[in-house]
């Protein structure tokens, strides 16, 4: 790439990324995506445990535990296994999750 960026876009130091699903996705968005990783369909697979998706939510907007990171992992497993397993479009798996997992 280095025919086609700026030396100082390719060497500049690594930059951070928000760390709050309410800043990221806005506080609707955060309880669009809990509902859609506690729903059955979610469970059902046996990739979460309902009691540790929960216990995450509820530590993050107490600000108990900065949680970000695994719930932005959990969101893109979750929606990696509706679109590319189940065929499910960008459209049907909503608009808040997909905007939540396309920002990072």
């Amino acid at each position: 790439m280095e025919d086609l960026l700026p030396h100082e876009i390719l060497y500049r130091p690594k930059l951070g990324f928000s760390d709050s699903v309410e800043r990221m996705a806005g506080r609707t968005a955060a309880g669009t995506i809990r509902e859609m990783l506690l729903e059955p369909r979610s469970l059902n697979r046996g990739y979460f445990r309902r009691e540790a998706i929960a216990k995450l939510f509820d530590e993050h907007r107490a600000q108990h535990r900065d949680n970000y990171d695994r719930i932005w992992r959990l969101l893109n497993l979750e929606l990696w296994h509706r679109v590319c397993l189940e065929g499910e479009s960008h459209d049907e798996v909503g608009e808040p999750a997909v905007k939540m997992a396309s920002t990072r």
